[in-house]
This record gives structure tokens, sequence and C-alpha cells, in this order.
């Protein structure tokens, strides 16, 4: 993919970018390095690349957002998407969607493998669209102009600038998981802690005294 994406340049990445947005199984951080590398030897400007770069992911999240907006759950059923937004999938991200909200959104730009389930999933919810071009955008304008800007200082050493992007992406992805679990289960815990804890004693009631 990488040869094809320095053959044509901007039409190939702006091509793949929305296509990854669009749910198809692609990495998205292979044409934002490639981009990165084309600045690098000269072959491509900084001023043009991230600009169109950031257009075309957030075109292709928001295309995703609005499939789920319209069509609901008629688009999973398709040959070409079904088996990436599977039911599976999507139940995981309407209920990340249902108890974060738009920390979710956020969060999904760094997690390649849900991130257009959770899109999908917010179009479903009918979460306000400014809403979440407003969280998606946040995380595009930190994660789209870093992947650039690394692969154009360390243009030379590109296929360690990669590796380093799979495994800072794995760990980061892992991260996240164990934050949202730990968060998860120590609110479960304060929750049950709450409920276990017994009322304090209000005593019986004291009849007045007797006469004398």
């Amino acid at each position: 993919m990488a040869d094809f994406l320095a053959k044509f340049g901007y039409p190939a990445i702006a091509l793949v970018l929305l296509a990854s947005g669009l749910g198809l199984p692609l990495p998205e951080d292979v044409p934002l390095l490639t981009g990165g590398w084309l600045c690098g030897t000269h072959l491509a400007h900084l001023r043009y690349m991230i600009p169109m770069c950031l257009i075309c992911v957030l075109g292709g999240d928001s295309l995703t957002y609005a499939m789920g907006r319209r069509y609901g759950h008629l688009v999973p059923r398709l040959p070409i998407l079904r088996s990436y937004l599977s039911p599976e999938r999507l139940a995981q991200a309407q209920d990340m969607m249902q108890r974060y909200d738009g920390r979710t959104l956020f969060i999904a730009r760094f997690l390649p493998g849900l991130r257009a389930p959770i899109f999908f999933s917010a179009g479903l919810c009918k979460v306000p669209f400014w809403r979440f071009l407003m969280f998606d955008g946040l995380a595009a304008i930190i994660s789209v102009p870093t992947l650039i800007l690394v692969a154009y200082y360390l243009s030379d050493h590109i296929e360690q600038v990669r590796h380093w992007t799979v495994k800072a992406q794995l760990s980061l992805a892992g991260a996240i998981v164990i934050g949202i679990a730990s968060y998860v289960l120590i609110k479960r815990y304060r929750a049950k802690a709450k409920h276990d804890t017994p009322s304090r004693s209000t005593g019986s009631p004291v009849s007045p005294a007797d006469p004398v």
C-alpha cells in the first residue's frame, strides 16, 4: 500500500483516508505516515498535506456517522462492511456511547478497531452532529498532524517510524481499555459499598414522661 500511496501522492492518500473513515479495514496511519514521508523527501508540501488529511479524515468519519444516523441497522448487512461493523462491535460501541458519551468520541480516534463502529453508533444514537464533530475534530487535530510531522522529520527512518507507530497505538489502546475498565470497577465498587452500608440507627421513639 505504501508504494501505491507514494506513486499517486495526494489523490491516493485522500482516497485511502476516506475509505478508512468509512469503516473499510485499511490502516489510517499508513497514508498519514506516507504523507509525512512524501513531504520529508520534497515530493509533497506540509501546507497542503496536513489540511487535506484533516479534511479527509473528518470527512470519512462524518460519512460513517451519517450512515448510522440515516440507515441505522441496514448498513451492517452489506457484504463489504458486515465483518467490520459486526453486531458484537456495534453492541460494544453503543455501550461505550451510553456510558461515556463525548469522551468515547474523542477516545475512538485512537482505537482503530472500534473507531468506525463508535462513529456509526453515534449516528445511530442520534448524537448531535456538532457534538460529534467537536470531539472527533479535537482528537484529529492531535493525531493527524502528529503522525505526519513524525514521518516528516524522520523520513530517513520511515520503516522504523511505522513500527513505533504500531507499538504506540497498541500501548495507547491498552492503556485506554485498562483506564476505562478501572473506572467502571471503581464506580461499581463504590456503588456496592454504598448499598451495603447499614443505615444509621435512628433509635426507638421516646414516649413522653408520665405526669407526676
